[in-house]
């Protein structure tokens, strides 16, 4: 069963959502502590984001002064 093309497309797939919600979680922890808690709002848009955007924003983390 391992060895199926579907099984491997949906282990990449639930690798891949593993990664981006640990992203997400390092970009949440690293900004409250920077910026202290984010409103609801700034949460949904996190959820939301990919991991180009969130590396973007972890390479800004120290630039900006607030989660806005």
């Amino acid at each position: 069963m391992r060895e199926s093309t579907t099984y491997m497309e949906i282990w990449e797939e639930g690798e891949a959502a593993g990664e981006i919600r640990a992203e997400r979680r390092m970009l949440m922890i690293a900004g409250t502590k920077r910026f202290g808690e984010p409103d609801e709002s700034t949460r949904a848009i996190v959820d939301t984001l990919d991991t180009t955007r969130i590396e973007a924003l972890m390479e800004r983390l120290f630039e900006v002064e607030s989660w806005e």
